[in-house]
């Protein structure tokens, strides 16, 4: 018999919140719009706009110690962790294995290495992607398999499906499953040059989008065995993994596949190794970025995979108040997904006023919804065309 897969606690650092629930309540009421860079000379970069998580320290302080990607990354855990309930008597004799995603790592502390003449003897660590989830390791004492993953934009849900996969597999019973992004004026300069930030705000799916915008963001999820869940007594579960489809478009560096073909093959595949149907779906949080072919493609795609019904759809578009986080949007979402399931609540997509008549998805925009929610589609998508989608059930 296959494991049931549970999360059992989320931790959230955001734009809108230093926890899940201060991310979560904002999400529903709160209006968010990107702010200009606080150091960088406008002369570098002309579009300076992200969605940025407040800290207590100017950014560049806090990475001479230790990287923000790395800290925020660590202080999402131990939310996490305590949100499951998990103290480490219970974690004894249990192997942790730890999945996560992450587009540019370190990089407030590569930028060390271009501005500092003495460096601390551990910045070349930050050279290497995997820093972040072996520091995870190093702190909670985890000591199952330790796996980084940087399939760009995608990387925070494969980083969740991976976790699913090896607890299925019986390679371990807890997964710790996230992703961590902080600012990377490199990852801005390379989307200024390809034309693709929006000068306003995240606008997915709306008429007058412009292209995406940054946001800073950290999740971290506890994925437990079912079985585990209960020898400790576990009642409590915000949500179930329940399976994730995997595609590469195999076409182009930076642009999707216009046709859809291979996203169409993930949203399928996750259905399938759910074991549901596209009309047990009520939910999709889309990888909706605000780019015009990225929203147009995918909009198409999920009209052909759900059909009339995708009119039916409770469709969210996070982005639009988180910015987007790359390597770890995906495991944002999937976070968004477990409290949409638990709370009976759509957030409402912000910045959107006039959805694209191209794109004619039901998005919903003045306020969070009620909804008893059974299933959640989550959307992930990347350069090189690296897509996933996944499944996530109501407990």
């Amino acid at each position: 018999m296959t494991a049931r897969v549970l999360i059992t606690g989320v931790g959230l650092i955001s734009p809108l919140g230093h926890s899940a629930h201060g991310s979560w309540e904002s999400l529903l009421h709160r209006e968010s719009l990107p702010r200009e860079h606080a150091t960088l000379p406008p002369a570098l970069l002309q579009n300076q706009r992200y969605y940025r998580i407040a800290d207590e320290q100017p950014p560049e302080e806090t990475a001479r110690a230790e990287s923000r990607a790395t800290r925020l990354a660590v202080k999402a855990t131990g939310m996490a962790l305590a949100d499951a309930g998990l103290a480490p008597a219970d974690l004894s004799g249990t192997t942790v294995g730890v999945c996560f995603g992450t587009g540019m790592g370190e990089g407030d502390r590569l930028e060390l290495g271009h501005t500092e003449p003495a460096l601390p003897l551990d910045v070349p660590s930050s050279f290497f992607l995997s820093n972040i989830a072996a520091r995870l390791a190093e702190i909670h004492g985890f000591t199952g398999s330790n796996t980084t993953l940087s399939t760009a934009c995608s990387a925070g849900s494969y980083a969740v499906a991976l976790a699913h996969d090896r607890i299925v597999a019986g390679e371990g019973e807890v997964m710790v499953a996230g992703g961590s992004e902080i600012y990377s004026r490199v990852g801005q300069g390379c989307f200024h040059r390809l034309g693709a930030l929006d000068p306003v705000a995240c606008r997915p799916f709306d008429a007058d989008r412009k292209g995406t915008v940054f946001g800073e963001g950290v999740a971290a999820l506890i994925l437990e065995c079912e079985d585990h869940a209960r020898r400790r007594g576990r009642r409590r579960a915000l949500a179930r993994v329940e399976g994730s489809g995997w595609s590469c478009d195999g076409y182009h560096p930076t642009a999707p596949d216009p046709t859809g073909r291979w996203i169409e093959a993930a949203m399928l595949r996750a259905l399938s190794a759910a074991g549901v149907t596209p009309q047990d779906i009520d939910c999709v949080l889309p990888h909706g970025t605000g780019t015009g072919l990225n929203d147009l493609v995918e909009s198409q795609t999920l009209a052909r995979v759900f059909g009339d019904r995708v009119r039916e759809l409770k469709i969210s578009a996070i982005k639009a108040k988180l910015g987007h986080s790359g390597g770890s949007a995906g495991a944002v979402a999937c976070a968004t997904a477990a409290m949409i399931l638990e709370r009976g609540l759509v957030p409402p997509t912000g910045n959107v006023k006039a959805i694209d008549a191209e794109c004619r998805l039901p998005i919903h925009v003045d306020a969070p919804t009620p909804a008893s929610i059974r299933h959640v589609l989550v959307n992930a998508y990347a350069f090189g065309g690296n897509n996933v989608s996944m499944v996530l059930g109501r407990v």
